[in-house]
């Protein structure tokens, strides 16, 4: 067999497999629904059908959501996003990342009219991303966010942030608005 530098021998990638040890997959509590009708629920799913649930008003004028799903222990939500048209979102931080990805319509940074975001396309916000989004068109979305995102005032400063909580609770006030 010949020999490495130092006198070490080659190992062969079955030998390397053998001695990695694979750790137990955690395990994780139940989710919680928060109102969302689902049609399968189980330890390790949640699924529900988006067209059967009703749009909420969002945090900005012209923007609608609905709450897929929340994990208040991770800060972790997704949501089916609309924008009407001309619907042109205040600047804002992600304070955790952001993925989306287009599934009508479009958008584009306030800042950087020439890059359109178009059906089919994937973003991923990172963490700190600041920008004002500006919809003429309208658009439909799916988007994971894995923490908050800040309004931010013209200098700068916080003006308000919206959460897993505050998608909970007024996901929660619009379906029991709609129950009544």
């Amino acid at each position: 067999m010949r020999q490495l530098a130092g006198g070490r021998k080659p190992v062969t990638i079955a030998a390397r497999m053998r001695a990695v040890r694979v750790p137990q997959w955690p395990t994780f509590p139940t989710m919680q629904t928060f109102d969302i009708p689902e049609f399968s629920m189980q330890p390790t799913l949640h699924a529900c059908d988006p067209q059967q649930l009703p749009w909420a008003p969002w945090a900005m004028r012209g923007a609608f959501f609905k709450l897929l799903s929340a994990d208040p222990e991770t800060g972790r939500f997704a949501l089916m996003i609309r924008l009407e048209p001309g619907c042109v979102a205040p600047a804002h931080r992600h304070v955790a990342a952001v993925e989306g990805l287009v599934l009508e319509g479009g958008f584009h940074y306030a800042d950087d009219p020439q890059r359109r975001f178009t059906a089919g396309i994937y973003l991923l916000e990172r963490d700190g991303a600041v920008h004002q989004p500006v919809s003429p068109e309208g658009a439909l979305m799916f988007a994971v966010f894995h923490g908050p995102v800040e309004g931010l005032a013209p200098d700068g400063s916080v003006a308000g942030r919206i959460d897993c909580r505050w998608h909970i609770d007024t996901w929660s006030a619009v379906m029991a608005a709609q129950r009544a």
